[in-house]
């Protein structure tokens, strides 16, 4: 009524009124959406400055959206075939200590290599970027390979709250996030948990490795996973004790069967 009564008193037809409105909510579309432009600009931008999308081996922009390495550097890295053959180098390096239904690793971890810097960056340089990438290219292998039977849960290995707080983030679990974005299986990243720190041990026998390994572990909120298959999740595997100290753990979860996923593979 109102609306009517403002109408009857303007100075121009009521059509003309209406084109005027129009217009008036068109420019604010326009507006509105090159707002959102420029916001989304400024937002990509500083993504890129805190996670510039260059090469890890050699610091070339990379035109490819989630990938870390150059065309050129890309052909030198070192994948496994573990997603092809089911009875692996991995598997041959844990048994028979270890008795996994399956494990792979994306890459063989050389000194000096790519792979390495890769890692280096993940675990020391502020990089958690680099573990969730890393993590959906693990899930898309899964996904294609002919022996990999379905998993229950992933269970990154932990590290120590004080390390966590320097650190800030687990690389593991970052991995693990990546694969559950491709493969929708959920994380328990409270099971396995990291009671101590362990100290250098570059000196030790793989005995007194797996020992003191073994005792910084401990198991907590198990519920859930008595007959489950569970996916144990780390970054490297270099002597074995980490991932057959994990194994022991978890291992006295009754009927409970274990798999392993890891980003690399280091040599013997």
């Amino acid at each position: 009524m109102v609306f009517r009564f403002v109408l009857r008193r303007l100075p121009f037809p009521k059509a003309g009124v209406f084109f005027i409105c129009l217009t008036f909510l068109f420019i604010s579309i326009i507006l509105s959406i090159g707002m959102a432009r420029r916001v989304l600009t400024l937002w990509n931008n500083i993504i890129n400055l805190i996670y510039p999308n260059v090469c890890i081996g050699c610091d070339q922009d990379i035109a490819v959206k989630d990938s870390l390495f150059c065309m050129d550097c890309s052909s030198k890295v070192s994948y496994t075939i573990h997603f092809k053959n089911r009875n692996n180098d991995l598997l041959s390096r844990l048994g028979p200590r270890v008795e996994l239904s399956c494990a792979a690793a994306l890459y063989n971890f050389i000194k000096g290599g790519r792979v390495r810097q890769l890692v280096h960056s993940l675990k020391y340089k502020k990089r958690q970027d680099i573990g969730h990438v890393l993590g959906k290219e693990y899930g898309r292998h899964l996904l294609r390979s002919t022996w990999h039977t379905p998993t229950d849960f992933l269970i990154p290995i932990p590290i120590h709250k004080k390390r966590l707080a320097t650190r800030g983030y687990n690389q593991s679990l970052e991995f693990a996030k990546g694969i559950t974005e491709v493969t929708g299986i959920p994380i328990r990243k409270n099971v396995l948990i990291k009671t101590s720190e362990i100290k250098s041990q570059t000196k030790k026998s793989r005995e007194d490795r797996f020992a003191n390994v073994l005792d910084s572990f401990s198991l907590k909120k198990t519920e859930g996973l008595e007959g489950k298959t569970i996916m144990i999740i780390d970054d490297v595997l270099t002597t074995g004790a980490t991932i057959e100290a994990a194994y022991t753990r978890l291992k006295t979860i009754p009927n409970i069967n274990i798999q392993l996923g890891l980003i690399a593979l280091a040599d013997e």
